[in-house]
């Protein structure tokens, strides 16, 4: 059996990029497939297609990488009329339709009229080209002959391959939101460096078993590199910030963006990458995502995402299992939290904590782990 794997949005790209980001989709499949322990024999580059031959049934593994449009397990055979049909699977159910695409010469309507009389000969079943419960497809070109189903086809995020696009500081602390945020900068082809805020006192150490457990899944979409993350313990800063009432939110919020600004600039990435969605909690107003960004360059994929949508992309990445510990801002959060943050009153607050000085002392704590 071979795959067949579609990408749309590289198409879009022109020469030397275009080829770039084909060959990076490669190696991330080839990655995959070795992380997963998947024996085949070569993936390989085509028009419009990367082929991996001679492989067990990944497919859906495969077609979950960013970059892919969607992935096909088929039977690989010779660009005879006799040969594709003696590949066709007959278990069509009632109804079936036929697709046919040819990079030769041949007439594809033709072939679809052939096959399509073969498989209601052979099985009874009715032609339906509206909703059938099985659509026969066959890609041709001047050697060979792919021959698949709707049901042995898995569709995908689209997107770029991750790491052909830069790199970002994820702030992931293992909940619902901020892995998912992490993944759609990987299916926008960037790279991620993952740092973890450990919320001592308020978190245990399941929340950090939480976060490494979530980084596994994630693994999966460019597993090919040696995963790395930043660990920061916040015990100094939150025995300092317990002093704090109201606000004290909006100053957690932006001593973890001051800190992590500091490893993006030591390790010279494009931006802070973060799980927050507009009016979602008193942290997350206008105002104060103002607030605790302003001057940083921070980027927020999931903003106009809702619970129900993050936390559904949350269940097909799998990181959804690993979310259901309470999380430490529960404990964190003040009785009368701020939602709006102004700057007087955030300088002021500032002061009463000698704020800059627990940015540094939090950075020097930083450790750099291995996932």
């Amino acid at each position: 059996m071979d795959l067949l794997v579609r990408y749309s949005e590289i198409h879009k790209k022109k020469g030397k990029t275009r080829q770039q980001l084909v060959q990076t989709l490669r190696q991330r499949i080839q990655d995959r497939l070795n992380y997963d322990g998947t024996e085949f024999s070569k993936v390989s580059t085509g028009p419009g297609r990367i082929k991996v031959l001679n492989t067990e049934k990944q497919a859906k593994t495969v077609s979950e990488l960013p970059g892919v449009k969607s992935c096909s397990l088929t039977t690989r055979t010779n660009p005879k009329l006799e040969s594709v049909k003696s590949s066709i699977d007959l278990d069509v159910g009632d109804s079936f339709g036929v697709r046919v695409k040819s990079r030769t010469q041949q007439s594809t309507q033709e072939w679809e009229r052939k096959l399509g009389s073969f498989i209601e000969n052979e099985t009874g079943a009715e032609v339906d080209l509206d909703s059938p419960d099985t659509w026969v497809k066959v890609e041709l070109d001047e050697n060979q002959a792919y021959v698949y189903s709707n049901h042995t086809t898995f569709e995908g995020p689209g997107g770029l391959p991750a790491a052909s696009q830069g790199g970002y500081v994820s702030l992931i602390s293992g909940g619902i939101d901020s892995p998912v945020a992490a993944f759609q900068i990987l299916k926008r082809g960037s790279d991620i460096f993952p740092i973890y805020f450990y919320n001592r006192p308020y978190a245990a150490e399941d929340h950090l078993m939480r976060f490494e457990q979530v980084l596994g899944e994630l693994k999966k979409f460019h597993s090919g590199k040696k995963w790395m993350y930043a660990f920061c313990d916040l015990k100094e800063v939150n025995e300092a910030l317990s002093e704090i009432g109201k606000g004290r939110m909006v100053l957690h919020r932006r001593l973890m963006f001051e800190v992590a600004e500091m490893i993006r600039e030591e390790k010279s990435m494009q931006g802070l990458v973060t799980g927050e969605s507009l009016a979602q909690k008193s942290s997350q107003t206008p105002q104060n995502l103002f607030m605790t960004s302003r001057g940083l360059p921070v980027f927020r994929p999931l903003l106009g995402w809702n619970k129900n949508e993050i936390t559904q992309k949350a269940r097909e990445l799998d990181t959804f299992q690993y979310s259901q510990i309470d999380s430490a801002c529960q404990n964190i959060s003040p009785d009368s939290p701020s939602a709006e943050m102004t700057a007087e009153k955030f300088k002021k607050l500032k002061s009463k904590i000698d704020f800059d000085e627990l940015v540094e002392s939090a950075f020097n704590r930083v450790e750099i782990r291995e996932i």
